[in-house]
């Protein structure tokens, strides 16, 4: 089937506490925007007309804002008639907003935010002993009622302090040590990698699904290596170190080792953390040059509309050219809605060019 026929004509499923919306309401939306972004949260938003007096002079069945009330389950499915619907964000509704303008029909908008809201509630001190990083976000996560999927981080801490923080901002911290992030998906936290080395998802031509792209490749920021210096529960001083070649996904074309190539050899160098094992460094200074890494080539694009392009995951894009072809990780994805019909925007990221 050829792209004009397949993503020909759009189409969406919203479920509130379970149940679809009554087919009164789903004519009243004019607009879906649904932002996905790994170590924030998952924002939609739903635009409806607001036909509130129309509704009661007319003996309207459902009223949206009383359909759509503060804490209510939200579920939605993005897709087109000819190939179904795939789920694309299941939440809470965190949020309304009613606009009333000078010109123009009354309107109002649905915020929507993904279960890992749960985590921003309350600002808590607590200690963790004997424990990894991994297993802890899993502690966190059925706490706040959810299931979870944490790649074990390996190092086991003997003492880990919580300090007046929510366990979002908690475990985002942990997750910057050693080169993870946090994501979710339904009700279930990912505590993981990075996941830049993954397999791609989708591929996307330019000219076909790809409908437009800018890449930038930059190398200021770029360094070969990375030294940590702290010390032990002992006082005894300790050294981390990371090294282009490390890099992961690794590369021949890498950020760091052309950066080495164009410029010589440069170190960054950090004193100011206090970590305790030498397990603990090496990972630091190695989530420090993947983290640099990362940067060396950033752009973004946008496709017709497609549900499995998530922020997360990794795309191939293709049609551009040797040194921009190739898989790249998705930074942010943004599906839109509306009159011009259903198209996904997306920033992305890779550590190296072809």
């Amino acid at each position: 089937m050829s792209p004009a026929t397949q993503y020909f004509v759009p189409q969406f499923d919203i479920r509130v506490n379970g149940s679809p919306l009554h087919s009164e309401i789903n004519l009243d939306i004019t607009g879906i925007e649904l932002v996905q972004e790994p170590n924030t949260l998952d924002h939609l938003r739903i635009m409806l007309l607001n036909t509130e007096f129309e509704r009661v002079q007319g003996g309207r069945t459902q009223d949206p804002l009383v359909v759509f009330a503060e804490g209510s389950a939200v579920e939605l499915s993005l897709g087109y008639v000819d190939s179904g619907l795939t789920k694309v964000f299941v939440g809470d509704v965190t949020g309304i907003a009613a606009m009333f303008p000078e010109d123009g029909a009354p309107s109002f908008e649905v915020h929507c935010h993904s279960y890992m809201h749960r985590l921003r509630r309350s600002a808590r001190t607590k200690t963790y002993l004997r424990l990894k990083d991994s297993a802890i976000a899993g502690q966190i996560a059925r706490g706040a009622g959810m299931s979870h999927q944490a790649r074990d981080s390996k190092v086991t801490h003997e003492f880990v302090l919580q300090y007046n923080q929510t366990d979002f901002d908690f475990l985002l911290e942990r997750a910057s040590r050693i080169g993870f992030e946090l994501l979710a998906e339904e009700k279930t936290l990912h505590f993981r990698e990075a996941g830049d080395a993954g397999s791609a998802a989708l591929k996307l031509t330019a000219g076909e699904t790809l409908l437009a792209a800018t890449l930038r490749v930059e190398l200021l920021d770029q360094v070969d290596s990375v030294t940590v210096r702290s010390v032990d529960k002992m006082g005894k001083a300790i050294v981390g170190k990371a090294a282009a070649g490390q890099e992961t996904p690794g590369a021949a074309r890498s950020g760091p080792k052309l950066s080495k190539k164009a410029f010589g050899a440069t170190e960054t160098s950090v004193v100011d953390r206090p970590l305790g094992t030498k397990a603990d460094v090496d990972a630091f200074a190695l989530s420090i040059l993947n983290g640099r890494a990362r940067g060396f080539v950033t752009g973004s694009g946008k496709s017709v509309g497609l549900p499995a392009l998530r922020a997360g995951g990794v795309i191939e894009l293709a049609g551009l050219g040797a040194k921009f072809n190739g898989k790249y990780y998705v930074v942010q994805s943004t599906h839109v809605v509306g009159d011009e019909g259903y198209s996904t925007s997306f920033r992305v990221r890779r550590n190296a060019v072809g």
